[in-house]
């Protein structure tokens, strides 16, 4: 192990350039800083200096003590990264592990590629996490992107951009503010604003104080417990909606579901359908409007098919849960199923069989109004009908396969008579030509007299011009009289 001593120039500030193994920043009292390293090689050190102050980069995992009046920098840091007890401005712009910070003062964090742990820290700015992110008894938090769940407790404010996986947040005082949750969102005890654009899964709230505008919810709402008073609170579900709200909660009441709508509390001035629900609760003087494409459910904590247990439920969700790798679907879907028992399933059900039961009884009716004879008769018609035609059909093909090897036997009739002629032609041409044998004292035979080639030219374009011979034959012919 080696230790080394670092100077520090008053109103310096320390750079950790270039990290290697795991890194360790805690703040002290000393005006110097100190660094231990796992390595008995002093070359796994460099120090070196800037205009703002000393610089270090560590080949190994090391521990860093850093006076906590003293801003800290971690340009890259390859491992996990440990800070406590910095007062002054800490940044950390690439930490490739996990990142735990508790006791500091203002931090801010360019990307930490492994799990955000953060406490007691006095603001915290977060560009990218890509784990689980927990951040616990901060007053300002600001986080743009979380690529797991984020668990925020004990805040004055909070604002996210996106997170990936689930959000539970308890215990705000100022309002919050999220753009994108891909998983299910929890909220309890928020004191001002809700705003989230869009949350995929399911939507918990309780005691919510401040209002709350919820713009899509892919899966089901759950609101209980206290309204603030002159706030708005308006939710659109893709799910269900349960409310249940506490017994003196005062609201003007909106209700709208895409299949029925069943409530155990009396509103004033009531309007009532299958599908929608409007009146005041109470006194009035907070406006709260649900739009849900599944049923609408409003009651009081404890009645009908509400669960009695929903304290535990809620300290199960909020505190037992670890930052890693938590989540509340399956509990969120257990209080669904148990509130839809509030639903008169019977009665649906009951509506369903009559209507098939009409339908039926319209179809056994169609059925009997029907003349089978009549029917059979038409049948057997047709399938008379088509055995005919395709009797036809079997015919005509019979009769044109016959007259085409009728005309394939004319035109080898045809081929055989021309080669007859040809061959009578050329022995004709041949028996012209006599052999005369004359003896001494005898006198010489007279020649036959040739026809002359004029004739037998004309003799042989007559011929074509009958079909009797072809041009090709036709000059072979000629060319033999030359």
């Amino acid at each position: 192990m080696i230790e080394k001593q670092v100077p520090l120039a008053e109103g310096a500030q320390l750079t950790l350039l270039e990290m290697a193994g795991d890194l360790k920043v805690s703040g002290w009292d000393e005006a110097y800083v100190q660094v231990e390293l796992d390595s008995d090689a002093e070359e796994t050190l460099v120090v070196g200096e800037s205009p703002s102050g000393p610089e270090l980069t560590a080949r190994t995992s090391c521990e860093v003590w850093v006076p906590a009046g003293v801003p800290v920098t971690v340009r890259q840091a390859r491992g996990n990264v440990k800070v406590r007890e910095i007062e002054a401005a800490f940044k950390a712009e690439q930490v490739g592990g996990d990142l735990k910070l508790s006791d500091m003062g203002e931090v801010v964090i360019d990307m930490a590629h492994g799990n955000l742990k953060a406490n007691d820290l006095s603001s915290l700015k977060v560009d990218f996490v890509g784990g689980n992110a927990s951040v616990k008894s901060v007053e300002r938090a600001e986080l743009k992107a979380v690529q797991g769940n984020l668990r925020a407790k004990a805040l004055d404010r909070l604002h996210l951009a996106s997170v990936a996986g689930e959000l539970v947040v308890k215990d705000v005082e100022g309002p919050v503010d999220a753009e994108r949750v891909d998983g299910n969102a929890v909220l309890k005890d928020i004191g001002g604003m809700v705003s989230i654009d869009k949350v995929a899964g399911n939507l918990v709230g309780r005691d919510l104080l401040g209002g709350v505008k919820a713009g899509r919810i892919g899966g089901n709402l759950m609101l209980g417990g206290d309204l603030g008073s002159g706030c708005t609170y308006q939710f659109r579900a893709g799910g269900n909606a349960l409310l249940k709200l506490a017994d003196d909660a005062n609201a003007s009441v909106a209700l709208k579901a895409g299949d029925r709508v069943v409530s155990t509390v009396t509103l004033t001035g009531e309007e009532r359908t299958a599908r929608s629900l409007s009146g005041t609760l109470g006194d009035g003087g907070t406006e709260l409007t649900v739009e849900a494409g599944g049923n609408v459910m409003l009651g009081r904590p404890g009645r009908g098919s509400w669960r009695e247990d929903e304290e535990e439920l809620w300290e199960e969700a909020e505190d037992e849960l670890e930052p890693a790798g938590f989540s509340l679907g399956d509990m969120i879907s257990r209080q669904v199923e148990d509130s839809l028992r509030a639903i008169d399933v019977e009665g649906i059900s009951r509506r369903a069989s009559e209507s098939i039961e009409r339908a039926m009884a319209q179809m056994r009716t169609k059925l009997e109004s029907i003349d089978w004879e009549r029917v059979g008769h038409q049948a057997e018609g047709t399938m008379e009908r088509a055995l005919g035609q395709m009797q036809r059909e079997l015919d005509r093909l019979s009769e044109r396969a016959a007259r085409q090897q009728e005309k394939m036997e004319r035109e080898a009739e045809r081929r055989q008579r021309q080669a007859e002629r040809m061959a009578e032609r050329q022995q004709r041409h041949a028996g012209r030509v006599h052999t005369v044998t004359w003896q001494a004292g005898q006198p010489r035979p007279a020649p036959e007299p040739r026809p002359s080639y004029d004739e037998e030219r004309l003799s042989i374009l007559t011929m074509v011009e009958q079909g009797q011979i072809t041009i090709q034959e036709a000059e072979t012919l000629l060319d033999a009289l030359k």
